[in-house]
């Protein structure tokens, strides 16, 4: 269906790969692709995200983002542009719960 369509499910990188290239953020192909770096969105959110930081297109977001903060495992790093701290700190926490999961 048409209509379906800006609502699929996209690979969306929560440091898009477009910013940490511009922005200079030292980082190569395996940390930008890492699974610690992708969650999914809808097309249409993840087209108008494309090269913003990630406090940048925070504030596109509603004011409460608990649940999507808690449903997508997001430090609060994300959302303060630490590259380096995001990714450490969403790897161990995607690690945890994986380890839940299979405990």
């Amino acid at each position: 269906m048409v209509l379906a369509e800006p609502n699929r499910k996209e690979y969306h990188h929560c440091f898009p790969r477009a910013y940490l290239r511009e922005s200079g953020t030292e980082s190569d192909e395996s940390q930008i692709n890492a699974l610690a770096n992708i969650a999914f969105i809808s097309r249409v959110d993840n087209r108008t995200i494309l090269h913003k930081a990630p406090s940048e297109y925070r504030s596109l977001m509603p004011s409460d983002i608990s649940d999507i903060v808690d449903a997508a495992l997001l430090p609060d790093s994300l959302f303060e542009d630490r590259w380096i701290d995001y990714l450490l700190e969403r790897a161990a926490l995607l690690a945890a719960e994986a380890q839940k999961l299979v405990a």
